[in-house]
Parts: structure tokens; sequence; C-alpha cells
């Protein structure tokens, strides 16, 4: 056997990326290839390691790698910014009944490292958590998942008055910024301020700036009273009943504060088989258990993991084999109508949600999630639109679409998407046989695990709701992760800057060199005018960065005839 050969390559078009993601590491991440040649034969290759994206070292989470031949196994994976990373290398058997079994073929002489890049320099170190609280004495006890792996117990600062007379407001800043972190605020006397109630859990968040008040982590300063979430119910009619689309039920639940916040637009979801996504606080199901989405949205948005979002449930009908189906593919002689059922959704369902609440509607914002055939259509749905930038197939139903399935494999990267997949171990070979090739397909493409691409194997779980239940968390932190919105007390803190380092004259045309410092999530638009009296003001180039903060630069030309030319730089970001 030959020795195994290791090549790393960083990539180079986005040297910066906002993470899944997984938010068990910084923010911060950098796209690398890992390849390995060795006479692996027909096993699976993986690669584990010691960061999220690798497993943390858990074999049944580690990133799978695709064989491009000659015995030579390759796939992007995104690895935290600044970080030491051990890894190896190994192979196991993928047939679902052995997939939990953690004694698999180590590849290798032993442990690998690479240490990737560092960061650029923030405008700050570390954490800023602001609490209102009626303790008249108040600490915070953290740890972050970093080497720093022990708690502290750190006094917070009284900083003025809370909401009434008998409260506070406190703050305090520890531990290092773009790493999440784990606290609970405590009076030092034996009282505890759990998330949900005495017994809860600790805050566990990836957010740099924090608001702790009445129990919910924000990424604003939230007003006094924060509404709880509730659920809005239509019967929405269908444009296309005479190609077998019945109109039907269609709920929506807006997320905490939606009531207050009035100037605030929030991402969407669209699930299918709504009968079944919420608990019995959201209606009836149908009788197959419940995703309890509404819950799980609600926990984790309360823990400031996951965005703010509106989540629409859309029921299926008699017609859901058809409705789920994608067009050329059939089953037991029904024909896929999913391009119908589709267009109901773009064209009958989304606009009843954009006109009647207050909804980001584009692609980046907007995303469409099911199950089974509802995971298989959701896949659909986000490449054959430009509507649907967020995609999660959970337990697709690849097996009920050979044709399309063919097509798929055939094409090339769709782009400007996020695509979440995720199969129970235990579902069945029908399911199971078919979600590997797909996600070799995927790492072939091009996509990298942990950025644009994320997938989760359920160890043991079978296909139904209870299982669809327990994996939801990990799409909605993927595809909402909070980290990509912009936080207001970031921004307030941190107001736009411009610098201009340098001016170079040729015979026609003056070259002005720009930079300006950047916060992840808000849009900059640079302007330029010749005249500050006259006003103007033209629009240079407009950016949107996702990381968590960076440099940016710029060289705008300008004629040379200009007598003077004046710029400034503008956060425009919707109100949060």
């Amino acid at each position: 056997m030959p020795p195994a050969r290791l090549v790393f390559m960083v990539c180079v078009l986005s040297c910066l990326a906002v993470s899944a993601r997984a938010q068990t590491d910084t923010a911060f991440t950098t796209n690398v290839l890992f390849t390995i040649t060795n006479a692996a034969g027909s096993s699976n290759v993986f690669v584990a390691g010691s960061v999220s994206s690798l497993g943390s070292w858990d074999v049944t989470r580690a990133p799978q790698l695709r064989n491009i031949g000659s015995n030579v196994w390759e796939a992007r994976v995104a690895l935290p910014f600044g970080t030491n990373v051990t890894y190896r290398f190994f192979r196991r058997s993928s047939a679902s009944g052995s997939f939990g079994d953690t004694n698999v073929t180590w590849l290798g002489a032993g442990n690998s490292s690479y240490t990737s890049p560092v960061t650029p320099p923030g405008p700050y170190t570390g954490k800023m958590i602001y609490y209102h609280s009626g303790w008249t004495n108040a600490n915070v006890l953290w740890r972050q998942s970093t080497s720093e792996s022990d708690w502290v117990n750190t006094p917070m600062t009284r900083i003025g008055t809370g909401r009434t007379t008998n409260e506070y407001l406190y703050r305090v800043a520890v531990g290092k910024a773009a790493w999440p972190i784990e606290f609970v605020p405590n009076n030092g006397a034996g009282a505890w301020d759990n998330a949900f109630g005495i017994g809860g859990s600790n805050y566990l968040t990836p957010l740099d700036f924090i608001f702790l008040q009445d129990g919910h982590v924000f990424n604003y300063w939230p007003p006094a009273t924060v509404s709880a979430p509730r659920f809005v119910t239509n019967n929405i009619t269908s444009s296309y009943t005479g190609n077998g689309i019945p109109s039907r039920r269609v709920r929506a639940l807006l997320p905490r504060g939606y009531t207050q916040n009035t100037s605030k637009r929030y991402p969407v979801l669209y699930m299918h088989d709504g009968q079944n996504d919420f608990s019995a606080a959201g209606g009836t199901n149908g009788g197959f258990g419940s995703w309890d989405a509404d819950l799980a949205a609600t926990r984790e948005i309360q823990m400031g993991r996951v965005r703010e979002m509106i989540v629409v449930a859309v029921d299926n009908t008699g017609a859901r084999m058809a409705e789920y189906g994608i067009p050329g593919d059939s089953y037991q002689g029904t024909q896929g109508t999913g391009d119908r059922y589709r267009d109901f959704i773009v064209n009958n369902v989304r606009p009843w949600v954009d006109t009647s609440h207050r909804t980001l509607n584009d692609p980046p914002n907007t995303g469409v999630m099911g199950s089974s055939l509802g995971g298989l259509i959701s896949h659909y749905m986000g490449v054959s639109t430009n509507v649907f930038g967020l995609v999660a197939a959970i337990s697709p139903s690849y097996w009920y679409a050979p044709n399309w399935r063919s097509s798929f494999h055939a094409s090339t990267k769709p782009t400007n998407r996020l695509f979440y997949m995720d199969c129970g171990s235990s579902e069945g070979s029908s399911m199971w046989d078919h979600f590997g090739p797909m996600v070799t397909n995927m790492i072939s493409k091009g996509f990298s695990f942990g950025d644009d691409f994320y997938y989760v194997i359920g160890v043991g779980q079978q296909h139904n709701e209870a299982a669809w239940a327990a994996r939801l968390p990990f799409a909605f932190r993927y595809l909402y992760d909070i980290r990509r919105e912009r936080n207001s007390m970031v921004v307030a803190a941190f107001p736009p800057s411009l610098n201009l380092p340098s001016t170079a004259v040729s015979n026609t045309t003056r070259h002005v060199g720009l930079t300006f410092p950047t916060l992840g999530g808000v849009t900059y638009q640079l302007q330029r005018t010749t005249n500050l009296q006259a006003g103007g003001w033209t629009n240079v180039t407009t950016l949107t960065p996702g990381a968590p903060w960076g440099e940016w630069g710029y060289v705008d030309a300008v004629p040379a005839s200009d007598p003077q030319d004046f710029y400034r730089l503008k956060a425009i970001s919707p109100t949060p």
C-alpha cells in the first residue's frame, strides 16, 4: 500500500466566510481542500478532527470524501480561522446498519495538523453582555468552546436603572470574540438565572454583543415588553386547481417581539406537510406526530442561536404523492406535479405572506424545508427557481425521482444557496442508499462542508416525525444562523469610518484608494460628490460583508478634471 499523501489548498475565492454554522467554532472560516491517496478499495473515506466541521473527533459526524479516481479522495471543508486543527483520515463501511459503529480503520501513521490563517484585527476582542435584573448584585458564570474551557465567575457592573425602579442594567466584558459562549447569570448567593426557568439549561450563543432580558437572548436592544410568538391562519386559494393543486390551510408562526418591533422585517421559512409541523399549540396535526417546529424555533431564537424568523406551514392534501413528486417522474402511475405545487407556493402562498407580514423576501432570506417526499420537493424547489436561497431536504425520498436525480447529478453547482440535508441510518434502503450518492454528488459539484453545504446523519434514527424533530435544530442553526444578521449593538458601538490612504493621477483619471472597516450583516454604501453644498451624492459601490468584521479596500477612478471629490460611507441595513 502506498503511503498516504495529503495536500491542502486554501480557497482564495473567499478568504472570509461565515461558518454554519454548527455554532461550536469561530464565525470566521476558510475553505480547505482535504486530499488523500490511499488504496481504500470500495470503502468510503472520511476525515475527522478537532473542530466541529470535522466532527470534533466523532466519526459519525465526520465529513465524507469522494473518490475522484486512482484512489484519490477529496472534499472541501470549512475550517475556523486562527486555529491549530488536528485531523486524521479513516475508512469505513457506509452501510446503514454499521454507520453508528465507531470501530473504523484509521489511515496513516497518526494525526496531522494544520494551522489556519489568523483573522484580521477586529474592533473588539471579547464578548459584551448586557443584563436586566432585579438583583442588587450580579455575576456571570461562563466558558467558551476554546482552549479556555474552565468555568469563570465574573462580576457584572451596574451601569444604570432597568425598566422599573426595582430593576438594574448590568454589563460585563468577558471571553474571546467570534467564539460561542456558554453562560448563566447569578447573584453570588445561590440564585441562578437559567434559560427556561429553574432547572433549565445554561445560555449558549455565538453572539459577541448580547442583551439578556426575561430569559431571552437578543442581538439588539429589546423593547421593555416582548410579545410571545403567535400563529396566524389563512385559507389560501389556489390558482392551479385546474392542474390538480387545490386550495388549503396555511399557518404562519410570527416570532417573539413581532408586535413591538414594527420596523423590523423577518426572513421566512416555508415548510411542507403543514399538519405535522407545529405542536398542539399550533393546531391539530395529521395524526403522524409533530416536528414541534414552533417549539424548536422559539427555543433556538430565545437562546440567541437562530434569527427571529417567520415559519409558514403549508398543509398537504390527498394529492400529496403527486404534488411532492417531480415532473418527469411517477410512482405507481401517478405523475409528479411538483412544478405546479411549486408555483402555488411561489405565486399564491408567498404573496399572502409578504403582503400581510413584514418579510425579507430575497433568496438569502427565504427558505424551503420538508421531510420524506417533502424533502425531495424542497430540493427540487431550491434548484428550479431563484426564490429559495435556503434549502433543507430532511430524509429526502430521492428514490421517487430517478429521472430528476440523474438530471441533478449531471448539472453544475447551483450558486448562492445554502443546502442542509440529513438522513437517519435506520430509515431503510430506499432512503439510505440514495442519500450517500447525493452527498457525494454535492461534494463533486464543489460544495464545502460547513460553508455552503451541511449534512447530518441521525444514527439509529428512523423515518418519522420524532427523528425529524430531533434533527430540526441543526437545520435551523445552519440555515438561519444569527451571525448572518447584523447586530445593531455592534453597529452602534462601531459606526462606519472611512480612510483615504492614496491618490494616483494620470492624464485623464485620478485614482482614489479608500479603505474602511466592516461589520457582518451591515450593507455599506460608498458615495461621492464634487460639491458638498450642492449635494448630488453618487453611489460608487455597495458591500454587504458576511464575516463578523474585516477591512474592505476600493479604488475609485474619477475624472482628473474634477476640482475635488468628497466621499461618505453609509450603513444602509434594514432596521434590526
